[in-house]
């Protein structure tokens, strides 16, 4: 791997590396071995943190909460669920929270129930391990049990098993928070951990839902509408390629996808009366999406001195507007 790497980039100095469906373990170690040394990411794992932290802050503004309040059960602990854990914390760290109290705001489930001080850590991933509840010395299983141990603000699912948030364990959480924040983000629609029109029953329809894959909107007796909002790392990926190489980045750091969550948060206006949580992703509005990613993530990358400034002289970092227009006159057009 490491032979073909600086290959690809001694040939090609240009080049904008994504790393694509590798073994959790090998995807993270992988990473954290390159992301400073090259233009790659890992879509897997970054994209899908971008876009779910993207719907949290875009969830957090309808419930009007923040960060630091929440209480974030993840079911699943792959790749993407440490990946969307470590973005969400150093989202929290810029705002000044410190990294052991983030960190102590998310409860990790896996296949073997939530990962607590009872586990051998001889036979636990070292990336699980920073998530032990060391208060916790027992073995919990039962996903309705955890939920009333935890009391959840935010439960996410990443776990590929459709249907574990049951009705008992949607009601239970929705016992303690007044907007609960679910996302089923397991694809496809058949290994969503629940569906829409049952999430929005089970709460009277309080919840603030998403999903990975596409859902109908639902209609209340009422006449209310509900419109589930798909989680899709489409919203953020194109942006993040069309930043590095605009913006001819030395790499690709974490404060890269953050700025194109909040991009794409930002893009539209939401209040504690909005139902949605991402702008239609049609192609002219992905268009849009992806240059206004690229655009601050330029100028983050400029304050961090990443750009190399050689290959691209005409780039102007004076401000956004003419960076963004810069930018649309250099997108492709397939048509």
């Amino acid at each position: 791997m490491d032979e073909i790497t600086k290959a690809i980039f001694k040939r090609w100095p240009n080049t904008v590396l994504q790393w694509e469906d590798l073994t959790t373990s090998r995807a993270i170690d992988i990473l954290d071995i390159y992301q400073d040394k090259f233009r790659c990411f890992n879509d897997d794992i970054q994209g899908t943190a971008s876009i779910v932290l993207a719907g949290l802050v875009s969830s957090l503004k309808i419930a009007g909460k923040n960060f630091e309040d929440q209480r974030i059960l993840i079911c699943g602990a792959g790749s993407a669920s440490i990946g969307i854990v470590n973005l969400i914390i150093k989202s929290m760290e810029i705002k000044g929270i410190p990294y052991q109290s983030a960190l102590e705001k998310f409860w990790l489930v896996d296949s073997k129930g939530l990962i607590t001080n009872s586990r051998d850590l001889n036979s636990l991933d070292k990336f699980k391990v920073p998530f032990i509840r060391k208060n916790i010395d027992r073995s919990i299983t039962d996903l309705v049990e955890i939920v009333e141990l935890v009391k959840p603000t935010i439960l996410l699912g990443v776990s590929g098993q459709g249907g574990i948030f049951n009705e008992q364990v949607i009601k239970t959480m929705a016992l303690n928070v007044e907007r609960p924040i679910v996302f089923a983000l397991s694809n496809p629609t058949n290994k969503a951990e629940c569906n829409a029109s049952d999430a929005y029953k089970w709460t009277n329809g309080k919840v603030i839902f998403a999903s990975g894959s596409p859902m109908n909107p639902i209609k209340a007796i009422d006449g209310t509408e509900f419109i589930p909002s798909q989680c899709n790392n489409m919203y953020v990926f194109p942006g993040i390629g069309l930043a590095a190489q605009i913006g001819q980045l030395s790499h690709i750091p974490d404060i890269c996808f953050i700025e194109a969550a909040y991009s794409v948060s930002n893009f539209i206006h939401i209040d504690s009366n909005s139902n949605i949580l991402f702008p239609p992703l049609t192609a002219s509005v992905g268009r849009e999406i992806s240059a206004s990613i690229a655009a601050d993530i330029i100028l983050r990358a400029k304050e961090m001195n990443i750009i190399n400034k050689s290959v691209c002289p005409d780039l102007p970092l004076d401000n956004r507007e003419n960076i963004l227009n810069y930018i649309k006159d250099r997108m492709w057009l397939p048509y």
